[in-house]
């Protein structure tokens, strides 16, 4: 086992990716374009290099990109909506603590979700500002555990459309976001909705995903961090985690 920390870590700026950010901080385009490149840090740039297999044509198109959506979506202001309703479901939060590695670990329980077509851009928006906004607001990492607990999930629960757009605005406008993702327990319900929800998902980011069977979960979580982190629903020692009754 990895030993524990309680700081947040930053993923390093790679040397070899460093001429790339002075090209795209010189590039008028980019200067203009959206938001402007100077609002990114040099590791957001260098997240599109390395995102994008360091090529440097298709990176610089993505930032484009992305400078553009970030203005159009107004992702400031996403950053400071409030969205204490959805953080009290309980659905999907935070853990208080990093990961063994530094790493923010985000739960998310998929039965207390109840896919609903009108608030889905808002439950988009509410996890940017989950993921990126901590992030920038120093209080996370750039880079994300995900823990996927399917206790009590039903068939009524899952929501392609809502993995569909959020792999979507992560894969254009957050890359290199995710480090891994656990889903447990494994079971017949979790196999059929993945085999739908991967086509939405590129290669690099569906290797990430891993399925964990019951008896494996205790080993897994300690792996990834301390009892004293986790919530009394998944086997640990935190009482404060968000609750909800089962939608």
């Amino acid at each position: 086992m990895s030993s524990s920390t309680d700081s947040f870590t930053l993923t390093p700026v790679p040397e070899e990716a460093k001429p790339f950010i002075r090209t795209c901080r010189a590039d008028a385009a980019l200067q203009t374009a959206g938001i402007g490149i100077e609002h990114l840090s040099d590791l957001e740039i260098a997240k599109f290099w390395i995102g994008y297999h360091k090529d440097e044509k298709v990176a610089q198109a993505k930032l484009a990109s992305t400078l553009k959506w970030r203005a159009d979506y107004n992702l400031a202001g996403t950053l400071t909506e409030d969205f204490s309703d959805i953080h009290a479901i309980g659905k999907f939060y935070p853990l208080l603590k990093p990961s063994q590695l530094g790493l923010t670990i985000l739960v998310w329980h998929p039965r207390l979700h109840n896919p609903d077509a009108k608030q889905l851009e808002r439950l988009i928006r509410f996890f940017v500002s989950v993921v990126y906004g901590n992030w920038k607001k120093g209080v996370a990492s750039d880079k994300i555990i995900v823990l996927v607990e399917q206790t009590g999930t039903e068939s009524k629960n899952r929501d392609i459309a809502m993995v569909k757009q959020l792999a979507t605005v992560f894969n254009e406008n957050f890359p290199e976001t995710l480090d891994s993702c656990f889903c447990f327990p494994s079971g017949w319900l979790m196999t059929t909705f993945w085999a739908a929800v991967k086509l939405f998902l590129d290669p690099v980011t569906a290797d990430k995903v891993s399925f964990i069977n019951e008896e494996d979960i205790p080993d897994v979580l300690a792996e990834i961090t301390t009892p004293g982190n986790l919530p009394v629903a998944l086997g640990g020692e935190w009482e404060g985690a968000p609750t909800s009754p089962k939608c």
